[in-house]
């Protein structure tokens, strides 16, 4: 029932992380990562950077980047529509129109929305997290028009507000694990790698507790949160039997 400004946030803290002398490389393609006698070597289109620990976040491509994950990740493109409703902006705005999910029977039938932030329209999306994958250098980034179709007749029927007109669309990647769980955690025989594959379309709102978490095991190879530590096993990088 909340909303969080995932750009404003991503902005805020790499000016933050700038501010205390962290190097941020902007456009650059990590090509591979690989445990060398006394570093981590990463190879970038840029060159080979030297770490002593590498947290691995890399959404869509962590399973190239990190092979032994390719069973449990599977990436499916998801379709986003904007939408101008009956009242216009008023009625459109925050704290007006209503963060909403509806649930269904089967496990892709969940769909969602929220009220105008930042651009026109309220959003809304089908969440898809299984049945679905597809790679992420391949896979067309424009819109489905289908899915768009099939999200319009949704909101159509569902909704107590007309849906006036669509006003924009746009593409992300979701990567899923088949119980929608987050992976968080060394490499079992390399601790000195952490991956965070935070996974399922879910991840950003819970980025201050992972990113904790991720930062914890990486220095000191356990987190400082009782609660975390209990879960491990759900966390990780092996996955349940």
């Amino acid at each position: 029932a909340g909303l969080v400004a995932a750009a404003d946030t991503i902005e805020s803290l790499e000016t933050l992380v700038r501010a205390a002398g962290v190097e941020v490389v902007d456009e650059t393609r990590v090509l591979g990562i690989e445990p060398k006698p006394g570093h981590v070597e990463v190879t970038t289109d840029r060159g080979a950077f030297d770490a002593g620990r590498v947290i691995v976040t890399a959404g869509a491509w962590m399973s190239r980047l990190v092979p032994r994950l390719a069973p449990r990740l599977a990436v499916a493109r998801q379709s986003i529509g904007y939408f101008e409703i009956e009242g216009g902006a008023a009625a459109a705005r925050l704290g007006v129109f209503p963060i909403w999910c509806r649930m269904g029977a089967t496990v892709n039938d969940f769909h969602y929305g929220l009220p105008s932030f930042g651009r026109d329209g309220i959003k809304a999306a089908q969440h898809v997290t299984s049945l679905r994958d597809e790679d992420p250098e391949t896979v067309s980034r424009e819109p489905d028009e289908k899915s768009l179709g099939e999200l319009r007749e949704f909101l159509d029927r569902e909704l107590a507000v007309r849906i006036e007109r669509r006003v924009g669309a746009e593409t992300c990647l979701y990567t899923n694990t088949p119980t929608e769980d987050f992976v968080v955690g060394a490499l079992p025989d390399e601790p000195r790698i952490v991956v965070g594959s935070a996974c399922s379309g879910h991840a950003f709102k819970f980025a201050p507790l992972t990113g904790r978490a991720l930062a914890e095991i990486a220095l000191h190879g356990q987190s400082s949160m009782p609660e975390f530590e209990a879960l491990r096993a759900t966390f990780s990088i092996q996955g349940r039997t």
